[in-house]
């Protein structure tokens, strides 16, 4: 009798390492090299899951017994994928982007979509780092000023606008 093969066990170790160096990353703890190590464990757990698919396909398509399951499926599918490919040709999200342009963004123009007024702002940012700061000053200029990390600054300024 042939021994059956367990692709589980190393795709849950796969699955866990995602979602560790995921966690890490999306809480800005500063690892070297953890982006490459989540992109490599996102590589290799893609090649299993097209292996687990290529390998359990009958089982699979149990799971899809009529015509307009499968059509449903395929259907997200194929929108799912160009979805993807939009996003990859045409650059980033515009939420994205406008996440990227806030550290290059005067204070002032940060402090208006924080709704806070210009004075809180510059107020805050002098308390977080302690150098002078002039509302028309980046937060990535303060952030070189003061030699204070970037998220930092954006953090202060959120939590002044919470008060």
């Amino acid at each position: 009798m042939k021994k059956k093969q367990n692709y589980s066990i190393p795709m849950a170790i796969l699955y866990i390492g995602l979602a560790v160096t995921g966690i890490i990353m999306f809480f800005h703890v500063d690892t070297p090299g953890m982006q490459i190590l989540h992109e490599i464990f996102g590589l290799i757990f893609v090649a299993y899951a097209g292996m687990h698919i290529f390998l359990n396909w009958r089982v699979l398509r149990s799971y899809f017994p009529h015509t307009t399951v499968r059509i449903l499926a395929a259907v997200f599918l194929v929108l799912g994928i160009g979805v993807y490919v939009y996003g990859a040709m045409n650059g980033r999200n515009p939420l994205q982007t406008a996440a990227f342009e806030i550290p290059n963004a005067p204070i002032y123009v940060v402090a208006d979509l924080l709704r806070l007024e210009h004075h809180q702002a510059v107020q805050a940012l002098q308390n977080e780092t302690g150098v002078p700061v002039q509302a028309d000053d980046t937060i990535l200029a303060v952030s070189a000023k003061s030699g204070k990390d970037f998220h930092d600054l954006i953090a202060a300024l959120i939590e002044e606008r919470e008060k």
